[in-house]
């Protein structure tokens, strides 16, 4: 299930005022409170059109974030894990809970420790239980999460506009197929820190995979293990990698030359956005190689920087999650669209289907895209 009409919002970092756009329809509007606990706020998209976005922005201790954020969405938590869970993996699946406790404690301690405690404070106030909420926080992974796309566009692309970048979240058909509802934004203002971050998950799912922080980074990061199937399961979180990445890095060569240092869980593709460029990093668990562009980058779920050696085939259609193919599509608009991407333009591209030449899984297949992102990082907007 798509987001439809693009909700589009001035991100809450800092001290920039609340407000929501939704350009489909040309109107404006504010986003409205729900609630409040103990310094943290809920909001609500409003306007015309079918959809919401819940919207909970966090201050403090990474506890008493996770506190404020059970306490808001806890209603919404028990009900993702009641249909995520309980009927779907449980009751259609077939899973035991035992083996879904033992994956959500293992992904969690793979989380760096500003994670593990913003889950404990969650599991506080949100009603569900540490065990519980360890699931809720891995939801996305136990679901079979694969697929995505991104790409980003500046300079003589955009016509002198401000870069524009975007993706596709894709998965599994099916498991979350109703689940839109869920969609939330998650700004963290932690005590301390130089920068605050906003990020889009489903509620309570603690794996960071798309953000932005208030320096106007972007990030996003889609699987590879078609082209590197490692698995280290010693190293730390490649999800936390990215939170850590988010919070530490002011732009999109910081974000390059952390990845160089460090060897990932496995393989991932991570598209970092500045204001000003963007660049493709290939995490391989044997190191990280970078792809640049003069304007235009794109990326889906495999390799194809020139110096990796002995990578795997990639197969064409389902068997290879049709990564070539979008990746193909993307590349051929690239070279395209020279002086023609801005928000609404990246928009259509991320909404075109595989078949008509774009990024978007076409109904009735093996996946699905679920929702998209499109990101402004020079006006700190989504």
């Amino acid at each position: 299930m798509n987001l439809a009409p693009w909700i589009q919002m001035v991100l809450p970092l800092g001290l920039v005022s609340l407000v929501a756009v939704c350009p489909a329809f040309g109107q404006v509007s504010d986003l409205e409170l729900v609630a409040t606990h103990a310094g943290g706020a809920l909001y609500r998209t409003t306007g015309a059109g079918p959809r919401q976005l819940q919207v909970v922005v966090l201050r403090g201790d990474w506890s008493g974030m996770g506190r404020q954020y059970g306490a808001l969405l806890g209603a919404s938590m028990r009900e993702f894990y009641g249909l995520a869970v309980d009927r779907y993996l449980i009751g259609l699946k077939k899973c035991r809970y035992e083996e879904l406790r033992q994956h959500g404690r293992e992904l969690t301690q793979r989380l760096p420790g500003s994670l593990r405690e913003l889950i404990r404070g969650m599991a506080a106030t949100s009603g569900i239980g540490l065990d519980r909420q360890c699931i809720v926080s891995a939801l996305t992974f136990l679901l079979v999460t694969t697929g995505c796309s991104g790409l980003a566009a500046w300079g003589r692309y955009t016509g002198g506009g401000p870069l524009v970048a975007g993706r596709n979240w894709d998965s599994t058909r099916g498991p979350l197929h109703g689940f839109g509802r869920f969609v939330t934004v998650v700004v963290y203002n932690p005590d301390g820190a130089r920068r605050s971050v906003a990020e889009v998950c489903y509620v309570g799912t603690a794996q960071p995979q798309v953000g932005m922080n208030s320096d106007g980074l972007f990030l996003d990061l889609h699987t590879a293990g078609r082209s590197d199937p490692g698995t280290f399961e010693e190293r730390a979180s490649v999800n936390g990698a990215l939170f850590a990445a988010l919070l530490g890095c002011a732009d999109a060569k910081q974000v390059g030359r952390m990845l160089e240092r460090t060897l990932p869980s496995k393989a991932v593709v991570v598209t970092a956005a500045d204001p000003t460029v963007a660049e493709v990093h290939e995490w391989s668990t044997r190191g990280a190689r970078r792809r640049g562009g003069e304007g235009f980058v794109a990326s889906t779920n495999h390799f194809v920087h020139p110096l990796w050696t002995d990578l795997p085939s990639i197969p064409a259609g389902a068997a290879g999650g049709f990564t070539r193919e979008r990746l193909t599509n993307l590349l051929a608009l690239g070279g395209n669209l020279r002086d023609s991407v801005d928000v609404h333009r990246l928009m259509r591209i991320l909404e075109t289907a595989i078949p008509d030449g774009g990024p978007s899984f076409p109904p009735g297949g093996p996946l699905e895209t679920y929702h998209r992102v499109v990101a402004v990082p020079g006006q700190r907007t989504l």
